[in-house]
């Protein structure tokens, strides 16, 4: 760990020196501002399906009971495309940070060229 003048610097931790125009009284004020990363959602694939007996086999052994998602599944696997179930386990105790931010926010809302969210939402 870097340590100049009591500003932390390594790969766990950081220290920021920021200005504002017109500050709060007492620092009241919350100070949100949107975060942008990059997240490799390949290393979360569970299951990887380009064929459709081996989605219902898989599915009905897992007693899934989302009817839209296992339609939109099938709908994606006779287009071609493959189908990836991904599981994102966030437990805390020091646990990836990307993590904990997919548990919570999901991916819904991603758009990546070529890829559809047939579900991604979050929630705890």
């Amino acid at each position: 760990m870097k340590t100049r003048h009591y500003f932390v610097s390594n790969s766990s931790s950081t220290s920021f020196v920021l200005s504002l125009k017109n500050p709060p009284e007492n620092n009241t004020m919350r100070l949100e501002i949107p975060v942008t990363f990059t997240v490799d959602l390949m290393k979360y694939v569970d299951e990887t399906f380009n064929d459709r007996d081996q989605f219902l086999t898989y599915w009905e052994e897992q007693g899934y009971d989302w009817s839209e998602v296992r339609s939109q599944s099938l709908d994606a696997l006779e287009r071609g495309e493959t189908v990836y179930i991904l599981h994102v386990h966030d437990e805390g105790y020091g646990a990836e940070k990307e993590e904990s931010f997919l548990c919570t926010e999901g991916i819904e809302n991603v758009q990546y060229p070529g890829m559809t969210v047939i579900y991604g939402e979050g929630g705890y």
